[in-house]
């Protein structure tokens, strides 16, 4: 390291630098121009839309002062369900499944 200077610094790490994205671009370069993301199969995803639902499920992890108020607001939505509740301290989720008629 006596011999080590800022000079072959930068240019040591440019040239890391430099080939760490010409090997993303390689790797990357089977995607379609558009930047799409194919999916597992190699196929162009962006026309797929997921059949409808006629509920949206939800279970909400760490129900302190802000999963509180997540779960309230979920709850008022049409067509939604809490199926469950997670929290490290028991008497938070007994609560909350209290107040939201769980």
């Amino acid at each position: 390291m006596k011999n080590y200077s800022r000079r072959k610094f930068i240019k040591k790490s440019g040239v890391s630098a430099f080939a760490s994205l010409a090997a993303s671009t390689l790797l990357n370069s089977s995607c379609d121009d558009n930047f799409s993301t194919p999916n597992s199969k190699g196929e162009y995803m962006g026309g797929f839309s997921a059949p409808k639902m006629n509920k949206i499920k939800a279970a909400f992890i760490g129900v302190g002062s802000r999963g509180t108020q997540h779960a309230y607001n979920f709850k008022g939505f049409q067509d939604t369900e809490i199926v469950s509740i997670c929290d490290l301290y028991k008497n938070r989720v007994e609560n909350l499944n209290k107040k939201l008629d769980l």
